[in-house]
């Protein structure tokens, strides 16, 4: 809960808008459902982590089901991605 604050707070400072932060337990993807139902949500904005290409063609992925069953827009972000190649097949991160 701690660090949810802290998390909370850094995005409170960084955006003129509301932040609230708490826990519930239960099946994640139902929560997150529920809450933005219950809130009538405009926008709900998940954390997507890598996993392998089997593993994002499985249905019982939270983000795959929140992205199905939700009432309004849903927005992941990913994790940033150091060494991406581009077309002249240099990482991004060594371009200038």
């Amino acid at each position: 809960m701690y660090e949810l604050g802290l998390l909370a707070k850094e995005a409170r400072a960084n955006c003129c808008t509301s932040v609230e932060h708490y826990v519930v337990h239960g099946n994640p993807s139902i929560e997150i459902l529920a809450e933005a139902v219950e809130r009538h949500a405009s926008l709900i904005v998940l954390g997507a982590t890598q996993h392998s290409a089997l593993h994002h063609l499985t249905r019982d992925r939270v983000v795959y089901r929140v992205l199905a069953h939700a009432r309004c827009p849903v927005l992941t972000l990913g994790e940033p991605q150091s060494n991406i190649p581009t077309a002249d097949g240099e990482p991004m991160a060594m371009r200038s």
